[in-house]
């Protein structure tokens, strides 16, 4: 899929496809989270996800054994209108006839927060991989119980909201401290903005 304005850029010394992507590189670097931009992923042709994250968590009896989670980014507003692009059927079918399904691939967008308040959603999740971009799976970031400076990627799905939900890549939870995680978020993801030195559009 491609997209107008998308240039490449250097950070740090290292080069990205997008500005977006830097901008993501650094907040994840501020998070805290294990993780490599633009993994080798085995047995995979003709399609390279643009981050992989490995998860920090203990074995889950729900999820099982803890594997790494590849993210795609893409620089648009609204993350589960993501199949009303009109290049989306080429970028699924090209994922679909690589993607091997024992991995999960979540997508971030041009936002941290959609309207749902969500910050990503699942393309390949448990081995299903859905027609429609936001399937039944939308994640939230979120703090870590001990620690409200460690953030953790929630998910939950339609029929499965609870205040302890499934958390990568530490344990985490939403509940009542949602709103302070977002606003702490939020500046973080400013700070990577200014860290980028950006103009902001007028």
């Amino acid at each position: 899929m491609k997209y107008k304005n998308v240039k490449p850029t250097t950070y740090n010394g290292m080069k990205f496809r997008s500005k977006l992507e830097a901008r993501y590189n650094r907040i994840f670097t501020k998070f805290n989270w294990d993780f490599q931009y633009e993994p080798e992923v085995p047995e995979l042709l003709n399609y390279q996800p643009d981050f992989v994250i490995y998860p920090k968590r203990e074995k889950s009896d729900y999820l099982g054994e803890v594997k790494p989670i590849y993210v795609e980014i893409k620089p648009i507003r609204e993350i589960t209108k993501l199949c009303d692009d009109p290049n989306y059927d080429t970028f699924r079918e090209k994922i679909y006839k690589n993607w091997n399904r024992e991995n999960d691939l979540i997508l971030f967008g041009g936002n941290l927060f959609n309207r749902l308040d969500w910050s990503a959603i699942a393309l390949c999740w448990q081995g299903n991989f859905s027609k429609y971009s936001g399937g039944s799976y939308g994640m939230n970031l979120s703090f870590e119980n001990e620690d409200a400076e460690r953030i953790g990627l929630s998910w939950h799905h339609a029929e499965l909201i609870r205040k302890n939900d499934h958390t990568y890549p530490i344990n985490g939870s939403i509940g009542d401290e949602f709103q302070r995680v977002k606003n702490y978020i939020e500046r973080l993801w400013n700070e990577s903005w200014s860290d980028l030195r950006w103009e902001p559009k007028k």
